[in-house]
């Protein structure tokens, strides 16, 4: 097994460390279809760099032929039950889980 270390949130342009984000209205497939957004704490609107993100994460993860994605709970971007990224890969057919 290869495993590739992605960064979905560092994909879509955001800095490290970045301050906390959070999403409005919804989970990650709502973020994607345009109908939920994602806010920094300053409130800040982030939802075109979370989606990029999950799009350059799923652009790799087809590169590499994957077909399970290991990522961070408790994360906008990745948590299995609402993060983007994850909802992007879980759309485009991989297995995914989180890890802590």
């Amino acid at each position: 097994m290869q495993i590739i270390p992605i960064c979905p949130e560092q994909l879509g342009g955001l800095p490290t460390p970045r301050p906390p984000c959070h999403i409005e209205g919804g989970g990650g497939a709502k973020v994607l279809a345009g109908r939920a957004h994602v806010r920094d704490k300053s409130g800040v609107d982030r939802t075109a760099e979370y989606v990029r993100g999950a799009k350059e994460a799923v652009k790799i993860a087809k590169l590499f032929g994957a077909t399970r994605a290991f990522l961070k709970s408790r994360s906008p971007a990745c948590d299995v039950r609402f993060g983007i990224a994850a909802a992007a890969l879980r759309e485009a057919g991989l297995a995914i889980e989180n890890v802590d």
